[in-house]
């Protein structure tokens, strides 16, 4: 009788959050006929994100005892045979599956056509396309990333942003972005999130990541709100190793679950979870695999933060989704037969399965589900939350049109498609955003912009750290002479400091006109000169003094944590630009096989006057103490966003 209840307490639930999803539709026949059709290991498998990042070869047909591990960008037999076996709901894809965009859509299309032929109910694709430094895509339009969109200070840059992700994914049968980052960025002393995250404000974070989703939802993408119920305040000393955020629910009212809030109130559809311990939120424990201690339950396995605080108090209706499970402190605490039963009975409706990378890994997926169905049929794991997931995802489904795809052949319509990828246009919206969030902290002496004539010689010199965009410099450089920008003669030189060439750099600063040093902060290490991260540093502050010695002047670009404008407090110019990556092309050369992160290009085209730097600081910078190299509690830049 009680088991009677519970059921149609959950059918008289799902059919109250139809009208959410669905206003205007009759679907709720279809959905419920699916979910009556289905047996409860169909259930269990539409709960389950597959990942397959590789796949063992042999080098030669002649040797197998010599096997590589190969990145999986075409569908194969074991996939296939997986796809017969469990008709799973979803599949994520990484950069190693992704490296043409013909090939991903031929992936995605070859993968959806093989679980047609088992299973009534097509995959959902989803990619962690947040933009910036966590970009999926080897090709198209990276974008600036989240805290350099907010320096912007415009929702409507945010938005068509996020719009454009949008368009590249489902050009490549993506429907869900497991974006955007919607932590608040409020520990500056231990950057889990960083540059990933808009803001250390709640109400500036949350009004950007409404504009985010607003942008996915445009185009008919799925936006995954991340990382619930926020990492803005974890520190990495928690149990077993875990993230720790000892905050009381009042207090994260206040801040952390406040971009969450709003973005339910704007519709959002998917939350994924955080793999942080909050001991003030959730009591209960679990046994930790490696050291058989009791640990607290992380947020991606408790009961009170999922269903008490963002069910309940929050009013979330949509799917809920976990952290990746390959975490290492998911993968070193978490045994596998108490994984699934500590997920789904804590309310998490789809599952972010361990990666794969050949048979070994997949046969152990597939030990994991059928111990799950054995878990189930004894009542360890709720077939009322099973059944509940269920419904969900498939309401979700329908309201984004993935139950209605038949057709999965790759066409002329398709491939065409294909060509908005990394368009001139979409390229365009990327480079204005990255301008203007592009932020100058100091300019004193009328350092920038730099004015130079034929005979000037700029050095630009970066730090170890961040070696590999040296060449960065040089294509923005190439492409301002291309446009008149700057004059063809003028001497430019790069030079990227190591350990064994500090007197080198100190020349080539001292033959200069002008000096333009760039510095990568990831980690607060970077600002202490004694780290193998940091030395870098103290060479910089070698170069400064000695060019103030000649009555010169150096401009400093911070491309990466903004933290790193306390460390140099003798720059006579900084500029922020919140993100950098390797380039190999420009906007004007650039193509749908190249992917594009334009801030640190912006920055130095700024630097000589050839785009203006119109951002304000979304973030506050704490004063850095110049002896123990930690930042300290007195705010050296206010932030300027409100």
């Amino acid at each position: 009788m009680r088991r009677f209840r519970n059921r149609l307490c959950l059918f008289l639930s799902l059919l109250l959050i139809l009208p959410a999803f669905f206003p205007s539709r009759g679907s709720a026949a279809s959905v419920e006929e699916l979910v009556k059709g289905m047996s409860l290991r169909d259930k269990l498998s539409q709960m389950m994100v597959l990942t397959i990042t590789g796949w063992e070869s042999e080098t030669t047909p002649a040797d197998r005892q010599k096997k590589q591990t190969i990145p999986l960008t075409l569908m194969n037999s074991p996939l296939r045979s997986f796809l017969r076996d469990w008709h799973i709901g979803g599949v994520l894809l990484y950069d190693l599956n992704i490296r043409t965009a013909e090939q991903t859509l031929q992936l995605t299309l070859d993968i959806q056509k093989a679980n047609h032929q088992y299973s009534p109910v097509p995959l959902l694709f989803a990619a962690d396309q947040e933009g910036g430094s966590v970009s999926r895509l080897n090709f198209g339009t990276a974008g600036p990333g989240n805290m350099a969109l907010a320096a912007t200070g415009n929702t409507d840059t945010v938005r068509k942003m996020a719009a454009v992700h949008a368009s590249e994914l489902a050009a490549l049968g993506i429907q869900a972005d497991l974006a955007p980052v919607a932590d608040v960025n409020s520990r500056p002393g231990d950057p889990v999130i960083g540059v990933r995250a808009f803001s250390d404000d709640p109400a500036l974070a949350a009004s950007m990541a409404v504009a985010f989703l607003r942008g996915l939802h445009e185009k008919n993408v799925i936006a995954t709100l991340k990382h619930f119920p926020g990492y803005g305040n974890a520190v990495t000393d928690g149990s077993a190793g875990f993230p720790v955020a000892d905050r009381t629910l009042e207090e994260m009212k206040k801040s952390e679950l406040v971009p969450f809030q709003a973005a339910i109130q704007e519709g959002a559809d998917m939350i994924m979870t955080a793999h942080v311990q909050y001991p003030q939120l959730e009591k209960g424990t679990c046994v930790s695999a490696s050291t058989g201690e009791k640990i607290c339950l992380p947020a991606t396995m408790s009961p009170a933060i999922l269903q008490d605080i963002l069910r309940k108090e929050m009013g979330f209706q949509g799917v809920i989704v976990s952290g990746s499970l390959d975490a290492d402190v998911i993968r070193k605490n978490i045994a596998g037969s108490d994984l699934l039963p500590l997920l789904i009975n804590a309310g998490v409706n789809m599952i972010l399965l361990p990666g794969i990378t050949g048979p070994s890994d997949m046969e152990k997926i597939r030990k994991m589900l059928d111990e799950a169905v054995r878990l189930a049929e004894k009542g360890i794991i709720s077939r009322d939350r099973i059944d509940e997931s269920v419904g969900r995802i498939l309401l979700l489904k329908k309201k984004y049109g993935i139950l209605d795809q038949t057709s999965f052949e790759m066409n002329d319509e398709k491939r065409h498609t294909l060509k908005s990828i990394g368009s001139r246009e979409n390229l365009g919206v990327a480079w204005r955003a990255a301008a203007d969030g592009l932020t100058i902290l100091k300019n004193e002496n009328r350092t920038l912009p730099f004015q130079v004539s034929e005979r000037s010689e700029v050095l630009i010199l970066f730090s170890d750290s961040c070696a590999n965009r040296a060449a960065t410099a040089e294509l923005a450089v190439s492409a301002m002479k291309k446009a008149g920008k700057l004059p063809e003669r003028l001497t430019v030189r790069t030079m990227v400091h190591s350990r064994g060439n500090t007197e080198e750099c100190l020349e080539a600063a001292r033959q200069a006109s002008h000096v333009l040093l760039i510095y990568r902060t990831y980690n607060l290490d970077c600002l202490n000169p004694r780290t193998q991260d940091g030395f870098s540093s103290e060479a910089f502050d070698t170069v400064m003094e000695t060019i103030h010695r000649e009555g010169r002047t150096v401009a400093l670009i911070s491309c990466q944590l903004p933290y790193d404008a306390a460390r140099f407090p003798e720059a006579d110019a900084i500029m922020l630009c919140y993100g950098s990556s390797p380039m190999r092309e420009l906007p004007q050369e650039t193509g749908p096989d190249s992917a594009f992160m334009p801030n640190l290009p912006a920055a130095i085209c700024a630097v000589f006057g050839a785009e203006n730097a119109g951002g304000k600081l979304p973030v506050s910078i704490p004063a850095l103490d110049l002896t123990t190299f930690r930042l300290r509690n007195d705010i050296l830049y206010a932030r300027q966003v409100r």
